[in-house]
């Protein structure tokens, strides 16, 4: 499969989610976020340093929003939490009261 960029509902994902154990994947996000990075690379150190520093990343994610970053950059598809700066993979705004329908809300990166 060519390499691209991952998005909620991908060819990727749907060949991942019924057929995973017949493929290798590797995952390259910007900034490392596993300590077992296939690179070896420390947690929040960029893919490419010298041309695209973790200060060229923070003003990238600041100027192309979450959802964008998270698809494109970090290889990890999904919806933020509005407001809360990291992935949470819900569509509701950080400040939506737990008794509300919206908290049971399920989306496929929920657990």
């Amino acid at each position: 499969m060519p390499p691209h960029p991952r998005w909620h509902d991908d060819l990727a994902g749907r060949i991942l989610a019924t057929k995973r154990d017949a493929w290798r994947v590797i995952d390259l996000p910007a900034l490392a976020d596993s300590p077992d990075d296939p690179l070896g690379r420390k947690l929040g150190e960029p893919l490419w340093p010298e041309r695209f520093n973790a200060a060229n990343h923070a003003k990238t994610r600041k100027r192309v929003g979450g959802r964008v970053w998270g698809a494109l950059y970090m290889q990890q598809p999904g919806l933020l939490r509005v407001g809360s700066g990291s992935a949470s993979g819900s569509i509701v705004h950080a400040s939506t009261p737990s008794s509300s329908p919206a908290s049971t809300w399920r989306t496929s990166s929920s657990p």
